[in-house]
This record gives structure tokens, sequence and C-alpha cells, in this order.
């Protein structure tokens, strides 16, 4: 499955006393399950990104998931939250081809 397939989105919110980034991952193949995804996610407060290989996942075609992430490197103060937004560069999906009938 090709990067350009899937789209992405998030924010940083606090979730239960826990600040996490909840990531829009999007499937936007017509005929492909979205399986699998490597992505970088990079907070203009840091020097380098940090990825994530998010896996098994069953995503269909033409939807959206909301998946949070935690353990990160990089976690902004509650009042920054919405200040910056990072950047999201999906590195690799994986998929397969799916006949919808």
């Amino acid at each position: 499955m090709d990067v350009e397939n899937t789209d992405t989105a998030g924010s940083y919110k606090e979730i239960e006393g826990r600040i996490v980034f909840v990531l829009e991952l999007a499937n936007v193949s017509s005929d492909s399950l979205l399986t699998g995804v490597s992505l970088e996610l990079n907070h203009p407060s840091q020097e380098s990104g940090q990825e994530f290989v998010l896996g098994p996942v069953g995503i269909l075609p033409g939807t959206v998931s909301l998946i949070p992430l935690t353990n990160l490197d990089y976690i902004p103060k509650k009042e920054q939250l919405d200040e910056f937004q990072p950047s999201l560069i999906v590195k690799d999906a994986y998929g397969l081809k799916v006949e919808l009938q």
C-alpha cells in the first residue's frame, strides 16, 4: 500500500490526567485495508522526530481511526497543548487489497 493512500492529522490532548497525542489516521484508498503504518511525529521543540510503528490495525477504505499515542519523547506543558502543531510523516504503509461486494 502506498503512503499516498493515507492521510494524517492529530493534536495533543489531556486524557485522564495524561497528555497523549491523538492521531487521526485515514485510509483514503478505495480498495485496500490499511493494516499497518510507520510514521514520524516531530514537535517543533524536538531536535528529531519520534518514530511509531502501528499494527496490526484494520482500517477500512474511506474511514478514519483515532489512535492515542503514548510514551512520547516530548510532552508539551498543559498550557501549550494548542500552541504548536507537530509534523506527521508517514514513512511506510501496509495493506491488503479487498474486494467489497
